[in-house]
């Protein structure tokens, strides 16, 4: 490179120092300016930092204070598991000896308003003018004391069972209002203009036993079921419970009882297959059952008897009814919903035991054999699925089942599913879907056949996810019926 060619390259760089210094000062100037904002911001951020860290410090303490509370309630909890499994046997019968002295208060109370009860029962079938020719249909007796807010749900219950019914066969909605001091009238009034609703006032609170009597000396129908106010009918239930009993005849026709609180919660089973075991639990039957009208009334009705204490009076009607003799039927079937409230009739006896122990001195003293009662089961799709010894009489014997078809040479092997479902509890029945896919899973070809506990359980599918049927044997009570202890102990021991 010439001297020249140099010369003039710095010269050129040396023009342009000027505006650089110029733009450096530019620049240098504008971060000034920015300065006092950006210091702001990071001021801000500071602040917020800070407080979060407070918030942090603040929820420590709290969960510090609330772990505490938690271990100080875990030690009263421990403190009183300690204090009831340290009760002594004097204490435990002092409790018992409470709840029967209660019983006891019950029992005088009800001795000493019968008479009263009495008159009233005499004034209101007076002016009812008692039916004595029948027509053969179905009618609902309902029973209302102070219970407006169930009451539009029971009527409409009803009316729904009655219209599933063919026109012949419906009969009354008879409701008889035992002395209530709510909304009752108001919501009656609601129902005015149906004519088959027919309203029965009572001026004094009779009991359930002398309302429901008078409501047999009312009814119009041959058959009736019963329902009380608080609780709901199942269509389906109630027109194989009312089939069964116009095919059969029995005096009582009884079936599944599905019940919950009101919210929907807690669900169980309140009524089931008689066995000889069930026969002793007051919630092994509901009133919620068909009943042959003139043949109950003809029994006596349901019982006034004070030591009962103005609860389970159904079971000592269903007792009253085989010790005398009288058929009664057993369906399948879902008749109803029974709503648990803390103020439902059956939960007001202070010992049920004792209201218990009265019915058992009563008709089950001398332990009575099974079979002598006259009890079937039945269902209109499926026609006699069993009977005691004293009922084939009467109802004759299941039909012997078809020969089972030749299985083809690649079937699988005969499996018996037996499974806890059937109850009305949506875990159960969820088990038993969950143990059948595995099986299917597990056999692919495998003959499957289900025995429950009560009712046939839902299984929503088969191993694929398609929908499968499995066939329903029966439930266990209904299997082991005419075995004897030896062979039932022979099946266990081999288990």
């Amino acid at each position: 490179m010439s001297a020249f060619t140099a010369a003039r390259r710095w010269l050129s760089r040396a023009r342009a120092v000027p505006a650089r210094a110029e733009r450096v000062e530019q620049l240098a100037l504008a971060a000034a300016a920015r300065q006092p904002e950006a210091t702001r911001a990071a001021d801000a951020s500071a602040a917020e930092l800070a407080a979060a860290r407070s918030e942090l410090a603040a929820l420590g303490s709290q969960l510090s204070e609330t772990g505490a509370q938690l271990s100080a309630v875990g030690a009263e909890v421990a403190a009183l598991r300690s204090e009831l499994s340290g009760l002594s046997t004097a204490q435990q019968t002092q409790s018992g000896v409470l709840r029967q002295l209660h019983h006891a208060v019950r029992v005088t109370a009800e001795v000493a308003s019968g008479p009263q009860r009495d008159r009233t029962f005499r004034e209101v079938l007076a002016n009812i003018q008692p039916v004595t020719a029948r027509r053969e249909a179905l009618s609902v007796l309902v029973i209302t004391w102070n219970h407006a807010g169930f009451l539009p749900d029971a009527l409409s219950s009803a009316r729904r069972a009655l219209d599933e019914l063919a026109a012949t066969d419906r009969g009354q909605i008879l409701i008889l209002d035992d002395g209530s001091t709510d909304e009752t009238q108001e919501v009656l009034a609601q129902f005015a203009d149906d004519e088959r609703v027919r309203v029965i006032t009572s001026p004094n609170n009779m009991g359930l036993a002398r309302a429901r009597n008078i409501l047999l000396a009312a009814c119009p129908t041959a058959h009736a079921v019963v329902l009380d106010a608080d609780n709901c009918l199942l269509t389906d239930g109630v027109r194989a419970a009312y089939t069964t009993a116009r095919t059969y005849r029995p005096i009582i026709t009884f079936g599944q009882v599905i019940a919950s609180t009101a919210e929907g919660t807690g669900w169980a089973a309140a009524s089931y297959a008689p066995s000889a075991e069930s026969l002793r639990v007051g919630q092994s039957f509901d009133s919620m059952a068909v009943i042959d009208v003139a043949a109950i009334a003809d029994l006596g009705g349901y019982s006034t008897d004070p030591a009962l204490a103005g609860v389970a009076d159904d079971f000592e009607l269903i007792l009253r009814c085989l010790r005398r003799g009288k058929l009664v039927g057993y369906v399948p079937a879902t008749l109803g919903w029974y709503r648990l409230t803390p103020l439902r009739h059956s939960a007001q006896a202070a010992d049920m035991r004792s209201v218990e122990a009265r019915i058992e001195r009563k008709y089950l003293y001398d332990e009575p054999d099974f079979d002598r009662f006259a009890l079937f089961g039945a269902h209109p799709e499926t026609g006699l699925l069993w009977a005691t010894p004293a009922a084939t009489e009467r109802v004759g014997r299941p039909a012997s089942p078809p020969a089972a078809a030749p299985l083809p040479a690649d079937a699988g092997p005969r499996v018996l599913l037996i499974v806890s479902g059937g109850v009305g509890n949506l875990g159960d029945d969820a088990i038993c879907d969950a143990v059948h896919r595995r099986l299917r899973r597990a056999l692919p070809t495998a003959q499957i056949e289900l025995v429950s506990d009560r009712n046939v359980p839902t299984l929503a599918t088969g191993a694929t996810g398609a929908a499968e049927v499995v066939p329903w044997s029966g439930t266990v009570m209904e299997l082991w019926q005419g075995l004897s202890d030896a062979e039932l102990a022979a099946a266990a021991t081999e288990a």
